[in-house]
């Protein structure tokens, strides 16, 4: 039986304290290790030239040195004990922490392939829970939808589109996009296609459901 602490040694630490999605639990890696969001934050044009994750590491040396710890001890967990043992710690982690949402990547992306397959397993552990994953990695997430089949409506994974300004993609059911101020606010809201309202409610996420929800396929950010 592992304790918390003991937990967080192998498979790394979440946070639980971000000021924008309150009462979140959020897991999170170094974004100096996206394979995608590495090459990308070089290209102005690009929501990663703008990323946040990167800019904190940088500022905040702590946070840096947690999330390049995080990504270093998932990694090598995944590699050494697999995905079903590194799911069954994960699951420990959530439901001790007794938090419903829980963020997959606020900082960074998926560390491997067989990251996607364990936070399946997690999610069809957690039913309580939900789950939401951004990913650019578009490669991996292409041969994970591809191989997973069913997955459950308790996790989104949600491709991001990799320039601002640019519109869903429609080889993805779940997708999120980054668009300048002026063309955000031109967006006309469906069911389906939602605004995430925090650039006009102090930068917070609040109640907002948007990145969680099953029926909205896509989500719009401000940059």
């Amino acid at each position: 039986m592992y304790t918390l602490k003991e937990a967080y040694a192998v498979v790394g630490k979440p946070t639980t304290g971000n000021t924008k999605m309150t009462d979140t639990l959020c897991f999170n890696t170094t974004p100096e290790k996206c394979a995608t969001g590495r090459q990308l934050r070089k290209k102005k044009g690009t929501p990663c030239f703008y990323c946040y994750s990167w800019r904190l590491i940088n500022f905040r040396k702590n946070v840096g040195e947690s999330y390049r710890r995080n990504y270093e001890l998932l990694l090598s967990a995944l590699n050494e004990y697999g995905v079903n043992w590194v799911a069954k710690i994960m699951e420990f982690i959530i439901t001790k922490k007794k938090r419903k949402r829980v963020r997959i990547k606020d900082g960074g992306d998926v560390v491997s392939m067989e990251e996607f397959y364990m936070w399946l397993m997690v999610a069809i552990a957690c039913k309580n829970n939900i789950f939401w994953m951004p990913t650019k990695e578009y490669k991996w997430v292409r041969e994970f939808f591809r191989r997973a089949g069913h997955i459950p409506k308790n996790i989104i994974f949600r491709v991001s589109m990799p320039m601002v300004n640019q519109p869903p993609s429609g080889e993805f059911k779940y997708t999120s996009v980054v668009y300048s101020l002026a063309k955000y606010d031109a967006v006309k809201e469906t069911r389906k296609l939602k605004k995430c309202p925090a650039k006009y409610q102090g930068n917070q996420c609040l109640d907002c459901p948007h990145c969680y929800d099953p029926k909205v396929e896509t989500v719009v950010y401000s940059l």
